[in-house]
């Protein structure tokens, strides 16, 4: 079978699915790929910022910036960048030298709506819904999703919001008449079976891990005592449980350290007000965003457990997702604190016993951590269950057989 190309188009770059998927393609010499990540708006009153870029086959990175003044408000900056994006797209195509190719695979619904797109245009022979989270309700009142990140509740913000999840429903149904969607998970297609979408063709592929970095990180070296978070610091992914865990924990154990990947510095300086608050700002430290990979992983590997304590609640769009944040715990060797009733690899972590299952209670959260903390007996048992979670979701066993799911439709459709 020849190589194919592939353009793959995602908002943002570097999530697990992305990097191990093409990892595998490229290591199998099944094809060679191109990632385009389309803009997201950078946070400024008075400006209108954008960044993209390309990344070649070749591994060249091509950006694309814009700056201008701007001093509207988000409706306005969110309605022109979708116009943008399909210029935007374009603009890469051709910096990145690339005018036509196999397959087109667009994550979430305007990426997807942009793979079909591209299709009938002639540009690729083949195009991929990548489907992998869910729609916010409308119906629940005093909830903005998308405008000014949540912070007003009501009036025409509101209204404004309702309509940019409406928005977010017609793509969806754009992205469907893609020639193939791929879920992470059952939970989003399940969902979106209950919305009246329902696929032609689909095949699932989960979010995977690297079995051979969990086994070196696992025996990499740990500091007693101490656990970290990655992610947005958001109530949704448990963020502020996790900190009033800690209050907790720290009454046993006085030198416990929580190290924190992810986060702006708007969000940071907020949480910082509120730990000083708690009395453990000493015991927190806030690394912000990272985008060198070795230094993240350097990071989580040397520490004892990481923290995925999602609120279960209707209105969080997380519980659906397949959570990479619990992924690279896995692969950084580390065993994971997880929500029950949170994303549904709980129940993975549950099976295979490679981390704990907390309710959403401080008490009970920081009562588990101290077990594993002071326990080396009961701790090791997790890394054991670590090492077969790795084993489970290793990217190349999954994504062997994903990409015979993709190449067996892209066969049909053409030979």
């Amino acid at each position: 079978m020849s190589k194919k190309r592939i353009v793959y188009i995602v908002n943002r770059w570097g999530h697990p699915l992305q990097k191990f998927f093409i990892k595998y393609v490229r290591e199998s010499g099944s094809a060679e790929v191109t990632v385009l990540q389309l803009p997201a708006i950078h946070s400024d009153t008075k400006r209108f910022k954008l960044s993209a870029f390309a990344i070649t086959e070749a591994g060249q990175n091509v950006p694309f910036e814009l700056d201008l003044w701007f001093p509207f408000g988000s409706l306005f900056k969110i309605t022109l960048q979708y116009f943008l994006n399909f210029f935007i797209t374009f603009k890469l195509l051709r910096r990145a030298g690339i005018k036509y190719f196999d397959i087109c695979i667009g994550e979430v619904g305007f990426n997807g709506a942009i793979a079909l797109i591209l299709k009938k245009l002639g540009k690729c022979k083949f195009s991929i819904f990548m489907n992998g989270d869910i729609i916010p309700n409308s119906a629940i009142k005093d909830k903005v999703y998308y405008l000014d990140g949540g912070k007003r509740k009501a009036g025409l913000a509101k209204f404004f919001d309702n309509f940019l999840i409406r928005f977010q429903y017609w793509l969806r149904r754009i992205g469907y008449k893609n020639d193939l969607i791929w879920y992470p998970n059952r939970k989003v297609m399940e969902w979106d079976a209950q919305a009246g979408y329902i696929p032609r063709k689909y095949f699932i592929a989960p979010v995977a891990v690297d079995n051979v970095m969990t086994e070196v990180n696992l025996k990499s070296r740990k500091n007693n005592n101490e656990i970290c978070y990655i992610g947005g610091l958001y109530e949704n992914s448990g963020f502020n449980i996790i900190l009033s865990s800690l209050k907790a924990v720290k009454e046993k154990i006085s030198n416990i350290k929580l190290l924190v990947v992810g986060g702006d510095g708007s969000s940071i300086e907020t949480y910082r007000k509120l730990v000083t608050s708690y009395g453990i700002s000493d015991n927190v430290k806030f690394f912000g965003f990272l985008p060198d990979e070795e230094r993240v992983f350097s990071i989580l590997s040397g520490t004892m457990l990481g923290l995925a304590a999602y609120r279960p609640s209707k209105s969080n769009v997380s519980l659906y997702t397949d959570s990479s944040k619990v992924k690279m715990y896995i692969s950084a060797g580390i065993p994971v604190v997880i929500t029950r009733g949170g994303p549904s690899v709980w129940e993975d972590i549950e099976r295979f016993k490679s981390g704990l299952i907390v309710d959403y209670d401080d008490r009970d959260i920081a009562r588990k951590v101290i077990s594993a903390l002071t326990d080396k007996s009961y701790y090791t048992e997790l890394q054991a269950g670590v090492s077969s979670f790795a084993k489970e979701y290793d990217y190349r066993r999954l994504f062997k057989e994903a990409w015979s799911n993709i190449e067996t439709e892209f066969n049909r459709k053409f030979n």
